[in-house]
């Protein structure tokens, strides 16, 4: 058989050439059946609700109620209950969300040119920093990241002017988008987690850093996650 009769993998069936397809550098992608549970807790908390107000409706006429107005006052104080309760639940998240960005804030007032982010100190990451000779550096439960210049900078609270741990660019291998599964002591899911490389010791180590929603109260998803990387990819390889 003639060499231009074989079978080629880039020609098409006109004999027009394909160009190889290019490299895709590594992102994070969405973990696998998350927005199908954030769908279904949203749809199951909305029917929660909903029976509620049914339950209740239906216990009052049971009750012997008949006009409207009998019916309408126990709906109307069990939904006066509910708004008291997310009024609540607003007042004890609301200083929470705003000591969060006033972190991210300080940050970017540190590090004007760098890529700011939330993340979680896990006791991997704290092993791993004492692996590369960082024994107990003043981190908090959600240290700030800041990514830039000067490196990877993870920040207790910006106010004091100086990062709690900084890991510089030299001694990064690479970064690489990764899930981690945290657990909260009931029980244990993957997260989207930037996985920084160190060989600064001469042998490789990797740094877990979970990432945090811009509020801090949930983890990241995949298109938050990925303007990080590409921020991350300006430094270092990403693979």
């Amino acid at each position: 058989m003639p060499e231009d009769s074989l079978p080629d993998p880039f020609r098409t069936a006109t004999g027009a050439f394909l160009p190889p397809a290019e490299h895709c550098p590594p992102r994070f992608v969405e973990i696998p059946g998350a927005r199908a549970k954030q769908k279904l807790m949203l749809w199951g908390l909305l029917a929660l609700v909903l029976s509620v107000f049914l339950l209740t409706a239906v216990l009052t006429i049971a009750d012997g109620a008949s006009a409207p107005r009998d019916v309408a006052f126990p709906v109307l104080a069990v939904g006066t209950g509910f708004v008291l309760a997310a009024a609540i639940f607003t007042l004890i998240l609301g200083p929470v969300v705003l000591f969060m960005r006033r972190k991210q804030a300080g940050a970017r007032a540190a590090r004007p040119n760098a890529a700011v982010f939330l993340s979680q100190r896990t006791p991997e990451l704290r092993a791993a920093l004492g692996t590369i000779g960082q024994e107990r550096p003043r981190l908090g439960l959600m240290p700030v990241v800041t990514v830039g210049l000067a490196g990877i900078e993870l920040w207790r609270s910006p106010r004091s002017g100086t990062p709690g741990t900084t890991l510089s660019w030299a001694d990064i291998a690479y970064v690489h988008p990764d899930h981690f599964i945290i657990s909260n002591g009931r029980r244990r899911f993957p997260v989207v987690t930037m996985q920084v490389s160190h060989n600064g010791s001469g042998q490789l180590v990797d740094l877990p850093l979970p990432i945090m929603g811009r509020n801090g109260l949930m983890f990241a998803n995949a298109i938050y996650a990925n303007q990080l990387l590409g921020a991350f990819a300006r430094y270092t390889a990403v693979v």
